[in-house]
C-alpha cells in the first residue's frame, strides 16, 4: 500500500473518529481533546464525503508533502482520543457486567450501557468492546454469561461477524453457564451457520445436553 492509498484511508477512518468525538459531551470526552482544528488542510465540504474514496484520492492528490504530514499526525491524535474513549466504555460495561441482575424483568445494567454504545457510536464499537472484555475476562463466567444476555436484544445481523466469531469461542467454554447462554443467544439469533458449533459443544450434564440439543432440532427444522 503506497502512502497515498493509506492517507486515503486513515481519512476515511478519522472522518468517522471525528464525528463520533464532536458528538461527545464534555463528560464523556478524553480529559486532553483539543481544540484543534480536524483535517485543517481540508474544507469541511470535503471531510463529509465519509468513504468517497474517489474524492478523497483527488483531495490527497492536491495536497503537498506538508499537508499530508499534518494528516497523518492529526489522523493519529484522534485515534489516540477514541482509544481513550473505547477505554472509558469498557471499564463502564465491565462494571455493569460485575452487577450481574441479568435476569431482571427490565433492562439489566449492562444492557443499559449497550444500548448507549450502539446509540451514540455503533455496533462496530461495541464489537470492539465486547471482544476485548470476553478475551481479557474468558475465566469469569458471570461476565460471559452477561454478554450474551446483551447481545439477546439485538439480531444476528447487527452484530456480524464479531458476534458469530465470539460465540463459537463461548460455545466451546469450559462452564456450562456459559454454554447454556451461548446457545440460547443462538437460539435467540436462529443462525444455522452455528449448527456445526452446536453439534460438536461437549456438555457434562443431562440438562444442558438436552437443552443444546432442543436448539440443534429447532434450527434443523428451521429454514
Amino acid at each position: 500500500m503506497n502512502n497515498d492509498t493509506r492517507l486515503v484511508n486513515d481519512i476515511s477512518v478519522m472522518s468517522n473518529n471525528t464525528r463520533i468525538l464532536s458528538s461527545l459531551s464534555a463528560s464523556e470526552s478524553p480529559a486532553y481533546l483539543s481544540d484543534k482544528t480536524i483535517f485543517s488542510c481540508i474544507s469541511p465540504d470535503q471531510t463529509n464525503t465519509g468513504d468517497n474514496k474517489n474524492q478523497l484520492r483527488q483531495i490527497v492528490n492536491g495536497l503537498n508533502d506538508q499537508q499530508k504530514k499534518i494528516l497523518e499526525d492529526e489522523y493519529k491524535e484522534t485515534e489516540k482520543k477514541m482509544d481513550q474513549v473505547i477505554i472509558a466504555l469498557k471499564k463502564r460495561l465491565s462494571a455493569a457486567l460485575r452487577q450481574g441482575e441479568f435476569d431482571s424483568d427490565s433492562t439489566f445494567p449492562a444492557e443499559r450501557v449497550t444500548i448507549d454504545i450502539v446509540n451514540k457510536y455503533s455496533f462496530q464499537t461495541l464489537g470492539i468492546i465486547m471482544q476485548d472484555i470476553y478475551i481479557t475476562q474468558n475465566d469469569a463466567p458471570n461476565i460471559l454469561v452477561g454478554l450474551c444476555k446483551c447481545l439477546m436484544r439485538y439480531d444476528a445481523s447487527d452484530v456480524f461477524p464479531w458476534g458469530q466469531t465470539m460465540l463459537i469461542g463461548l460455545l466451546t467454554h469450559e462452564n456450562d453457564l456459559v454454554i447454556a447462554a451461548a446457545a440460547e443467544l443462538v437460539d435467540n439469533f436462529a443462525d444455522r451457520s452455528l449448527l456445526s458449533v452446536l453439534m460438536n459443544t461437549k456438555v457434562s450434564t443431562p440438562w444442558l445436553a438436552s437443552y443444546v440439543q432442543s436448539v440443534i432440532d429447532y434450527l434443523e427444522g428451521s429454514d
